[in-house]
């Protein structure tokens, strides 16, 4: 069954369906907007305009337009995969469960219905087939966040060897993403790996044009490794770095990443400071935020120490 409150929603949200359309994705829903206008019966043009809400982020208007889709056709697989994204994202989770098993039991191949069928699992607590998921959409589709999100499954059940593998294979699948490479460092430091972390450092340093964030990452490895001097120099040597490079590229990230490497060396009140400067500038930089936490907790103070 359809949730009560969404169906009653649908009526009164259809009209306004384009109007809050992120506008990186104006232009291409007004052209189906105008498609729709019209033949408003047109499944797949109600399954692209509901693919592109979706990727928006407006998760009420991709449930009207899937919905719909499914009212005049409801074996329509796309149709009932979108339904079922939407319902995930609403927080419908019995229903969406539906929709996604209707679609991938008649044979649909979209690495979206394993990726939410994979969430679904996990919101249960059955961390088992949500990995297991995982794998399956990155043998279909090896995407970065999808090899992140299921090394996270593993980090957090303390699995650090089956982690490490995981992201071993994707680093292998992707040519070397860098969001993969680091969560690998990090792993293998934390497994005391260090000499594996540090390797993997230097390759990408090989291939990087700007050095300062493998410093920091080497810095920690090698902190947690007790070579304190050879730490604190590749933190200096990252900050020089990014010193050097605010001058001629003066972006919130490179401030963000000197309140890193501020924060590293012990210099708190100067990375705070950096830090606020970049959450005024840009506040939808979640990454600023979390710094800024990590400086005001007084444990993590103590954890970025220079002090042996």
């Amino acid at each position: 069954m359809r949730p009560t409150a969404l169906s009653a929603l649908v009526a009164v949200t259809a009209t306004a369906a384009s109007v809050f359309a992120h506008e990186g994705f104006h232009a291409e829903i007004a052209a189906l907007d105008a498609r729709l206008e019209v033949a408003p019966d047109d499944v797949v043009t109600l399954v692209e305009r509901a693919a592109l809400h979706r990727r928006a982020g407006h998760e009420m208007e991709a449930y009207v337009d899937a919905e719909n889709a499914v009212l005049v056709a409801p074996d329509d697989p796309r149709a009932l995969l979108e339904r079922g994204i939407a319902l995930h994202a609403l927080g419908a989770a019995a229903s969406a469960e539906e929709d996604i098993d209707v679609y991938l039991t008649t044979g649909g191949t979209d690495v979206e219905a394993l990726v939410v069928k994979a969430r679904l699992a996990r919101e249960r607590g059955d961390d088992v087939v949500a990995r297991s998921t995982l794998s399956d959409a990155i043998a279909r589709a090896a995407r970065p966040d999808l090899v992140i999100e299921r090394g996270l499954i593993d980090e957090s059940r303390g699995a650090l060897d089956d982690a490490a593998a995981g992201y071993e294979e994707g680093l292998e699948l992707l040519g070397g993403a860098h969001v993969v490479r680091k969560r690998l460092v990090r792993v293998a430091a934390a497994r005391g790996d260090f000499d594996r972390a540090e390797q993997l450092i230097v390759e990408a340093m090989t291939r990087a044009s700007f050095d300062a964030e493998w410093l920091l990452e080497r810095a920690d490895v090698r902190a947690a490794r007790g070579r304190m001097r050879e730490a604190l120099e590749d933190r200096e040597a990252a900050l020089a770095e990014i010193d050097a490079s605010l001058a001629t590229r003066p972006t919130d990230l490179r401030h963000l990443l000197r309140a890193r490497a501020l924060l590293a060396l012990g210099r708190i009140d100067e990375a705070r400071r950096t830090a606020e400067g970049v959450v005024a500038r840009s506040p939808g930089l979640v990454e600023a935020h979390t710094l800024l936490r990590t400086m005001k907790s007084s444990s993590d103070r103590d954890r970025w120490s220079l002090e042996p």
